[in-house]
């Protein structure tokens, strides 16, 4: 009541119509990248089903985020964190609800990424083996070492990337 008083259209705040499943899905069909929208799906399909946007509050959200995030890694639970957020900060600003809860000290903290590398002797063994049928994909992989290039990039290059002894190259996956 105090809302119609002061001007506050009631049916501004919506939420309570909307499924977070069905808007997550609203929400990652409105992003640009397609691999992306796809990475999210993953996740949005473990969304379950019956939470409206308007009854998210931080402890529903606990709920469904240990749903999203049970059994995986440390870091995705952080990005899944992070897209489960930008949800309810998306239904914001499209004025479905009012506020976003109180999130703070439910992400993970980023943990660096274990990573292993080939030894030159291993790059060199590799080479000297030979592939009945899938030279190409031998001659590709030994490219990508000795460049530092993902597959992607190797796949996307052109002859017009290479100049004289350079090549440039947009990386596909952070441009």
């Amino acid at each position: 009541l105090q809302e119609m008083e002061s001007g506050i259209s009631l049916k501004k705040y919506e939420g309570a119509k909307y499924d977070l499943k069905d808007y997550a899905i609203e929400c990652v069909e409105r992003h640009d990248k397609k691999s992306t929208r796809q990475n999210m799906m993953t996740m949005v399909k473990w969304i379950p089903k019956g939470y409206s946007l308007a009854s998210i509050d931080r402890t529903r959200f606990i709920e469904i985020y240990k749903k999203v995030t049970e059994g995986i890694a440390n870091n995705t639970k952080l990005l899944r964190y992070t897209w489960l957020k930008s949800f309810l900060y998306q239904a914001k600003k499209d004025g479905l609800i009012r506020d976003v809860p109180d999130l703070s000290g439910i992400a993970p903290k980023r943990e660096d990424g274990k990573r292993e590398f080939l030894t030159f002797d291993e790059v060199k063994r590799f080479a000297a083996v030979k592939i009945a049928g899938a030279e190409i994909y031998q001659q590709t992989f030994l490219f990508s070492c000795f460049t530092g290039l993902r597959h992607s990039d190797v796949n996307n290059l052109k002859w017009s990337d290479i100049e004289g002894d350079f090549m440039t190259v947009k990386q596909i996956k952070t441009s």
